[in-house]
């Protein structure tokens, strides 16, 4: 899977995740969290969810398995900006589909995104993700690192797009 089918389908598990409950952002209640300040709707939702896939581990497809926690944040302002941010840490052992090289993996996500929904822009949008992988016996090391940043202005310009994606072999 490229980075862009990574991305779309991360991003687009956070969205279905987040209305897993079917939940709009309301007021707070007294089993919701209060928050102070001039936020007007809060949801914060925790779940592990299993996953595997493949992906190109240094020259070699590599196929993982493991287990995301995932933590979706929600907050709708009283100015009408929606604040959506997602955490993820995940664990997992991998193996090499050639050499059968195995390995033991750690990740992480964070993902941020500011939108006014009054117009449509500006919004921002920010995701870094860091994996590490490390090899039993002869097996390398590697890592995973990627970044990526979008910003909007109010005229619906992008005024900042960058991406970048690399693998560190050991």
């Amino acid at each position: 899977m490229n980075r862009l089918g990574i991305t779309t389908a991360l991003v687009g598990a956070a969205i279905l995740f987040a209305g897993c409950q079917d939940q709009t952002p309301t007021a707070p209640t007294d089993d919701a969290p209060v928050v102070s300040g001039p936020n007007a709707a809060v949801i914060t939702q925790e779940r592990d969810a299993p996953f595997e896939f493949t992906f190109d581990g240094c020259g070699e497809a590599v196929d993982a398995e493991g287990l995301d926690h995932w933590v979706v944040r929600q907050t709708l302002t009283p100015t009408g900006a929606w604040h959506f941010g997602f955490s993820n840490n995940w664990t997992a052992t991998a193996e090499g589909q050639t050499t059968g090289n195995t390995w033991d993996a750690r990740g992480s996500n964070n993902y941020f995104f500011i939108w006014d929904l009054t117009d449509g822009a500006p919004f921002t949008e920010s995701w870094v993700r860091t994996s590490r992988f490390i090899g039993h016996g002869s097996a390398p090391d590697f890592i995973l690192q990627g970044r990526d940043h979008v910003t909007v202005n109010a005229n619906g310009d992008f005024t900042v797009y960058s991406t970048v994606d690399k693998i560190i072999c050991h």
